[in-house]
């Protein structure tokens, strides 16, 4: 969605990342397609882009499946599986702010419908959230490694079982639930934490 506030959105943050050797993560709900944000990339010979992506999965799962292979075969090889917004907020202010003209229409790589204005507003949060499967648990991992080869990190736990579950599981890493990091500002605790080796 970084495009609401540039015309180049993600790719221009890709390219702004890749100059100063800092590693995106590149939302399923992106104003870009992902094949357009890695090649706005300088191209590196023999070196995967320097990309993680973050996964929303699909309540239609052969979506997610068919972004997965799209990714893995652009040379992206970690995902963050994002488990913290089952369903979108009803987020009041946000449906009253208006999309200018030129926000109006910008596609999503999700495919699930491009933001316009109607009587309570832009639309923008029910739209992004509209795809998201409320119901993935623990039970849906054996299908996301069934198409994903890669690293899995999960995104948005908010408690010691989940972090330990996460372990149990054999992800590759976890990041706390945003809201949880206000809380660990003064903290030298790290919120991303790496749960198996390199």
């Amino acid at each position: 969605m970084a495009k609401l506030v540039h015309p180049d959105g993600e790719k221009a943050i890709a390219r702004g990342c890749q100059n100063k050797g800092i590693i995106q993560c590149v939302s399923t709900n992106a104003s870009f397609p992902i094949e357009d944000i890695v090649s706005s990339l300088s191209p590196t010979p023999n070196t995967p882009p320097p990309l993680f992506f973050q996964l929303y999965v699909s309540k239609t799962r052969s979506n997610s499946e068919a972004l997965l292979r799209q990714v893995w075969s652009l040379g992206i090889r970690t995902i963050f599986l994002t488990v913290d917004s089952p369903l979108a907020g009803k987020r009041e202010a946000d449906e009253r702010v208006r999309m200018d003209d030129e926000q109006q229409g910008i596609p999503m790589m999700t495919g699930v419908g491009k933001p316009v204005n109607d009587k309570r507003g832009g639309g923008l949060g029910r739209i992004t959230g509209s795809f998201i499967d409320e119901g993935l648990d623990w039970s849906d991992l054996p299908w996301l490694r069934r198409h994903w080869k890669g690293r899995i990190v999960l995104k948005g736990i908010m408690c010691a079982e989940d972090a330990s579950r996460a372990a149990d599981e054999g992800l590759d890493g976890i990041v706390l639930r945003c809201v949880i990091l206000l809380f660990l500002i003064m903290s030298p605790f790290s919120f991303f934490y790496l749960l198996t080796p390199s």
